[in-house]
């Protein structure tokens, strides 16, 4: 009697090839294939203005590098895992001296952020903010833009919720950085 064959699972190298190959986003979950879609122009423009608003600040103060557009990364530690951010940074001293390679990222960023698109699930977000965390980012911004708010996670059992009213302190390798919330959402 034959044994039925198991599929292998996909590994980060094979995402590489296959998005190259369909022109399609993916993220691999424990080596599964998840589709990605397209985002809104809304969704585009506020996380253009948090990569604009953190970059000058890092920029300006030498603090590392901001990667944007779905950047992946192996947040488990494997090669079956690769989760997109909307926007990482990645403090100057966790940067490797020959540069970011040009395949996904094994670094732990020190903040990501993730911008809330209307298909988003509330149990797949929690469950990507934990990813995040136990990979060993330092905090995880959560936007919103529906309700024009900001869920900051260090820990993945709790937030603290910022409205636009209020201001959004940087912390860790971001200490310094401070903008109001408002400013994710304008223009």
């Amino acid at each position: 009697m034959t044994e039925p064959r198991t599929q292998a699972k996909l590994t980060g190298e094979d995402l590489l090839e296959i998005q190259a190959t369909t022109g399609k986003s993916y993220e691999l979950i424990e080596g599964e294939l998840v589709e990605m879609s397209p985002t809104s122009g809304v969704h585009g423009a506020i996380e253009f203005n948090i990569a604009l608003l953190l970059g000058q600040h890092v920029r300006q103060h030498k603090l590392g590098q901001i990667v944007v557009g779905e950047a992946g990364f192996y947040v488990r530690g494997d090669e079956h895992t690769v989760r997109g951010a909307d926007i990482a940074f990645i403090s100057a001293a966790k940067m490797p001296p020959e540069g970011l390679p040009t395949g996904f990222l094994k670094i732990a960023p020190d903040l990501v952020v993730e911008v809330v698109s209307p298909n988003d699930r509330g149990v797949e977000i929690v469950e990507k903010v934990g990813e995040w965390l136990a990979f060993g980012v330092a905090a995880v911004w959560v936007v919103y833009p529906n309700t024009r708010s900001v869920h900051v996670y260090t820990d993945p059992r709790s937030s603290r919720i910022l409205s636009a009213d209020d201001r959004l302190e940087g912390s860790g390798a971001l200490a310094g950085f401070s903008t109001p919330v408002r400013a994710f959402f304008e223009g």
